[in-house]
């Protein structure tokens, strides 16, 4: 989830160049370049980009056969990557989580720690992300959002349009934001 006054700014700059976003929006039918919606709704254009999310790939791999626990998000498993038949593993993108390259990497070591006698761990708090927009959208870490759910939080917030490259570079949309817990001033969360 990304923070939502950087989303806004994204937004902002992709209704200025004309496209048109309709969030949750139910497709009734598409007949030629017209998209009906449910509600009656008929939207004309030249370009279509219906993005659905992803999900685990996992329905033929017969878990419950295996004793292997599922939802819809992915394969259940344990802190060290364990699921619920103790001889099998799961990590990457079939199990919960952000489905990132690097996510399943650092899960990989973890695993292979593991298995290998040793305490592998993967802190899944501060793995990051990245969405390429333009501007990108990128973080580390709890959102305002989410940290204020926690706890009392600082924010400070940094705008790029003051940043020298950011300005050269005719970029001065956005800003970097700092969130920390209140109370003991550990960085909780950077977006940018």
């Amino acid at each position: 989830k990304d923070d939502p006054e950087l989303s806004a700014i994204v937004l902002a700059r992709l209704a200025a160049e004309g496209v048109g976003l309709r969030d949750r929006a139910r497709i009734a039918r598409i007949e030629k370049t017209t998209v009906i919606l449910e509600d009656g709704e008929r939207i004309e254009g030249s370009h279509l980009l219906i993005a659905t999310g992803r999900v685990p790939n996992i329905e033929r791999l017969d878990l419950d056969k295996a004793g292997v626990a599922y939802t819809k998000r992915g394969i259940t498993v344990d802190a060290a990557l364990r699921t619920t038949n103790r001889g099998v593993w799961a990590i990457g993108d079939v199990i919960p989580g952000p489905m990132l390259a690097h996510k399943a990497e650092d899960e990989g070591i973890a695993f292979a720690e593991n298995i290998a006698g040793q305490h592998g761990i993967v802190n899944h708090d501060v793995i990051p992300s990245v969405v390429y927009t333009w501007p990108e959208i990128a973080g580390v870490g709890l959102t305002e959002e989410q940290a204020k759910e926690k706890g009392e939080v600082k924010v400070g917030k940094f705008p790029m349009m003051a940043n020298s490259r950011a300005k050269t570079n005719h970029e001065p949309d956005g800003f970097v934001k700092i969130i920390a817990d209140a109370k003991t001033d550990r960085v909780v969360g950077v977006w940018a």
